[in-house]
């Protein structure tokens, strides 16, 4: 593969819609590790494994997969590479090397400078056509605290204005801004101007300022009083008094400050006037002047309804402590405001109301009876459903309850049917009335067992159960616990292990319930009758009922048997068939013995039953033959020596091909040997299903041995057991990727082994795998890491596992180094296993 910087940008982008969701995004530009990527969600930097997992590489492009759900306005997502300035191999000063990774490093090389260019063209820097400039930035002392500029003649890097007063400008920018306008006519106005003629006047008004912005404040007032220059007319014809004004200069020279205000207030002598004649009153409002504010920030709409009922505001003056009172309750009156119409409700109500509080004043209330179980009258509320229907059958009830009772002493006068539990400590026990007495119903035990299953932790001895004292079974990982040595179950609710289980074992209880059987005698049947019974009748059906009947002897004629009369039972108990006298031929004689025999040869061959051995006594060979086209073929023969042959295949030497027994002929071996052979494959099978093979050349295949391979989909951090999600193979089905454990089908040894990759890391130290069997580990896989190149760490260790059936193997990443995982890869990690035997 051959990489090109101009079409191998190191960086993509993709957006995300608001509230859109996408888990993949296309990695379109070549990379080599998982680490040499980064992905960025909204300038968010994202961690590998935990964010997101990555395919492809190995010096191809691949794929992300991260879940990003488009934020308000959409999300941008980005991925670029950034792969380690290093060199990864080492090729020899001379000889041959290896083409391949000659390649790669080039590619990588070339990667990595690409990723250099990308940085490169994001940075800041001068153009080709650029006369030569110093960008060298001023030393530390004289910058610090400094905004970076450029000289106005060479254009090189020099310290500019401080940091604080730049702060300060900008935080005036709006202000320079609007005296800009001003000046330079985007206003509409001559303010600087015309301020600048006036400047002894504004160096006045500089001196009242803290007046100037009281009458700010007013500018209401003022502007009322500018609308009656007619009146300031009448004051210009008192220039006697205008005189004595002119002995107040300094104060006129303060009032021609604020002329434009007096102007104002003479427009509305009239009403300056109207407040005179109620000085009074306007000292009192000025007493509240706060509230006034107050009233003031209210609408004119609200100011004209209050005038509106001004007869209502004099009744509420006159009760105002009454006021102030409700004022302190006014959380209370808006919530009553709010129940209004609960409140009217209890006002149509009052004589109930009275009612109540009559009853709460009693010595005993009933209310406060039920107050005090208001939890049972909750929880009969919430079920009331059940309560209807409970009283709508209580005949069925109380039926019920005439027929079921509990108690430590038989019921009194019981009818037949009726259920009794005893609750005696001796007895508990269910009871049914059979008309004559109480007779045990069943198992104290919930049916005729029960099961229950605990996986334990670890040193657990107590598993809750229920079940009859000596009627329990107890399964500890498969393996049955015997009663009194491994376990105690003596008192009905639990066993207890003698000694603790171990993490995660599987303990299996069965309890098995006691009941008595029905003891009776046939008279008590209301359908038998024993009347006249005599020894050696039976029990048979009339058409009515069972009665005692003599049973009568079949004859072969009357089982239907045919050719009955060829078989003859002579006075010794000999038995022959199709000869009238069985001392020859086929017999069976009184002691059991059997014997077919040619009474034309002599042959013959007995199964014979003496005080020894029962045996089949064969006077030659015995010859298993096949029916073949025009006479019986012979297919196997039995020997007088033990020897098997089987015809219709070549023997090795002078012997057959199959043989039990002596072997010394077939090949050069022990005389005991058992010897199989075949002209080209052995196999075995059950029915139809092939299960092993030797092929010719003394290979030997099992197809349904137990074996597995499997590899991580997913990392794994320390801590945790190690996820394997994808299978090279699993013959049997018995790694379960779920869960990461291979459980055993049959007891035997099983060969286990691994190799696991964590991702690089520059730290160094010691980790280790640990391999479990049942949750607790039988062996531990140390490796180090000695120095602190970006590298991966290797673990690889295997053993050999004596197990027991149904229990179970699995690997556990019990320490690493700095926070590296095992990396989710199928070229690279790998967990393997098989039967041995």
């Amino acid at each position: 593969m051959t990489i090109n910087l101009s079409d191998n940008s190191p960086r993509i982008s993709y957006t995300v819609a608001s509230g859109v969701t996408q888990s993949s995004f296309t990695v379109p530009f070549e990379f080599f590790e998982e680490g040499d990527l980064n992905a960025y969600v909204d300038g968010t930097l994202k961690t590998i494994t935990t964010d997101y997992t990555v395919t492809g590489g190995s010096g191809a492009t691949g794929s992300i997969a991260m879940t990003v759900v488009g934020a308000s306005g959409g999300s941008t997502v980005v991925i670029t590479r950034s792969i380690p300035l290093e060199r990864t191999t080492d090729f020899p000063t001379s000889g041959p090397f290896d083409v391949a990774s000659l390649n790669e490093e080039l590619d990588r090389i070339t990667a990595i400078n690409a990723d250099l260019n990308d940085e490169v063209s994001r940075s800041l820097r001068l153009t080709d056509a650029d006369a030569a400039a110093n960008l060298i930035l001023p030393d530390l002392a004289s910058r610090a605290g400094k905004v970076l500029a450029f000289d106005a003649i060479t254009g090189d890097l020099v310290n500019g204005p401080s940091t604080a007063g730049v702060t300060t400008v900008a935080a005036a920018s709006a202000d320079i801004a609007t005296l800009a306008d001003i000046e330079d006519g985007t206003v509409a106005t001559d303010a600087i101007s015309d301020t600048a003629a006036i400047a002894s006047d504004v160096t006045t008004v500089s001196g009242i300022a803290a007046n100037v912005t009281t009458t700010a404040g007013n500018t209401a007032n003022i502007n009322t009083v500018s609308g009656n220059t007619t009146n300031i007319n009448t004051v210009a014809g008192n220039d006697a008094n205008i005189t004595t004004v002119a002995g107040i200069n300094a104060d006129v020279t303060t009032a021609a400050g604020i002329f434009s205000d007096i102007t104002a207030v003479a427009a509305d002598a009239t009403d300056i006037g109207t407040v005179s004649a109620n000085i009074a009153n306007v000292n009192s409002v000025a007493a509240i002047d706060a509230n006034v504010t107050t009233v003031a920030g209210m609408s004119s709409a609200d100011i004209t309804t209050v005038a509106g009922i001004s007869a209502n505001v004099t009744t509420v003056a006159g009760i105002d402590a009454n006021v102030t009172t409700v004022a302190g309750i006014a959380s209370d009156v808006t919530a009553a405001a709010t129940n209004a119409t609960d409140i009217s409700a209890i006002a149509a109500e009052v004589a109930k109301v009275i009612t109540v509080a009559n009853d709460l004043n009693e010595a005993t209330s009933e209310i406060d009876v039920v107050a005090n179980d208001i939890a049972n009258v909750n929880l009969v509320g919430a079920d009331i459903a059940n309560v209807n229907t409970v009283a709508s059958n209580l005949t069925d009830v109380n039926a019920f309850a005439d027929t079921y009772f509990i108690s430590a002493t038989a019921p009194s006068s019981p009818t037949q049917g009726d259920l009794w539990f005893d609750t005696d400590p001796a007895a508990l026990l269910m009871k049914v009335y059979d008309g004559s007495g109480w007779v045990n119903a069943g198992s104290s035990v919930n049916g005729t067992s029960e099961r229950s299953s605990y996986i334990a932790t670890a040193g657990q001895t107590s598993f809750a159960a229920t079940y009859d004292a000596g009627f329990v079974d107890v399964y500890l990982n498969g393996i049955k616990l015997i009663d009194g040595t491994d376990f105690t179950a003596t008192s009905g609710t639990s066993i207890v292990l003698a000694s603790g289980a171990a993490l995660n074992d599987t303990l299996d209880i069965v309890a098995y319930g006691t009941f008595t059987l029905l003891s009776t005698v046939l008279d008590d049947l209301s359908d038998v009758s024993t009347a006249g019974a005599t020894n050696g009748q039976v029990l048979s059906y009339n058409g009515a009922s069972w009665a005692a009947s003599t049973p009568s002897v079949p004859t072969l004629s009357s089982l239907g048997i045919p050719n009955h009369d060829d078989i003859t039972v002579d006075g010794s108990g000999n038995v022959g068939i199709g000869i009238s006298s069985p001392t020859s031929g086929k017999i069976l004689d009184a002691d059991g013995q059997v014997r077919f025999q040619s009474s034309s040869t002599g042959r013959y061959f007995d199964f014979v039953n003496d005080s020894a051995a029962s045996y089949l006594d064969v006077s030659h060979s015995l010859n298993i033959r096949t029916n073949g086209a025009s006479s019986l073929t012979t297919a196997m023969t039995l020997d007088g020596t033990g020897h098997i042959t089987q015809t219709g295949y070549t023997a090795y030497g002078t012997s057959p091909i199959g043989y039990i027994g002596d072997a010394s002929n077939l090949f050069s071996g022990s005389a005991s040997d058992f010897a199989v052979r075949g002209t080209s494959n052995v196999t075995f099978g059950i029915g139809a299903s092939e299960k092993m093979r030797i092929d010719s050349s003394g290979r030997v295949t099992m197809p349904y041995q137990p074996a597995f391979s499997v590899y991580p989909t997913a990392s794994t951090s320390v801590g945790n057991t190690i996820s394997f999600g994808g299978t090279d193979f699993n013959t049997g089905g018995y790694f379960n990727t779920s869960n990461g454990r291979f459980t055993a089908p049959i007891a035997g040894r099983y060969w286990v082994f691994w190799h696991l990759l964590t991702d690089r890391t520059t730290s160094s130290g010691e980790g280790y795998i640990d391999l479990y069997k049942n949750g607790g580990y039988i062996y531990r896989n140390y490796e180090t890491k000695d120095n602190t190149a970006n590298n991966h760490l290797e673990y690889k260790g295997g053993m050999i596992v004596n197990m027991a059936a149904n229990e179970y193997l699995n690997l556990y990443y019990q320490a690493g180094i700095g926070g590296a995982t095992i990396i989710a890869s199928y070229q690279h990690c790998k967990f393997n296993g098989y039967l041995i035997g």
